[in-house]
């Protein structure tokens, strides 16, 4: 992602020449988040080497469930114990479904921001054109 062309040639992949355009804006590089299951530990162990963990939460049943402000309270003290690289950490939570109270969203993510959650990703569920033309013209939730 230098903006320099490059090749590689491995035991399963090939490239042949190519240059990725535009470069990141990032510098050295982008950051990378690594994602698994909380509370699971190699994940976040894993993650802790990074910049940053998307976890995700399942029930008994194996349905993801939200995360919680005292979720994200734990993951940053245990991101806290095991990180030993210098410079910031994302903790990316969401992914969900918007809630059928629209005015509860900016609550919820207002609460897990505050418990340390640095981005919010929303999920927006495949559809026909017309349905995901609206939610790209509705535009993310405006927290602050």
């Amino acid at each position: 992602m230098s903006g320099s062309p490059f090749s590689y040639k491995g035991e399963h992949y090939t490239i042949e020449e190519v240059t990725f355009l535009p470069e990141p804006l990032q510098q050295p590089r982008i950051p990378i988040w690594v994602g698994g299951m909380w509370p699971r530990k190699a994940p976040l162990r894993r993650a802790a080497r990074r910049d940053g963990f998307s976890p995700y939460k399942q029930a008994e049943d194996g349905r993801q469930v939200d995360m919680t402000p005292e979720d994200v309270r734990r993951i940053r003290a245990a991101v806290k114990r095991e990180r030993t690289e210098p410079g910031p950490f994302d903790l990316v939570v969401g992914g969900d479904e918007r809630r059928e109270d629209w005015d509860e969203e900016p609550s919820v993510i207002s609460s897990l921001t505050e418990a340390g959650a640095t981005w919010w990703l929303e999920w927006v569920p495949a559809a026909g054109f017309e349905e995901m033309r609206r939610a790209v013209v509705r535009g993310p939730l405006r927290v602050r």
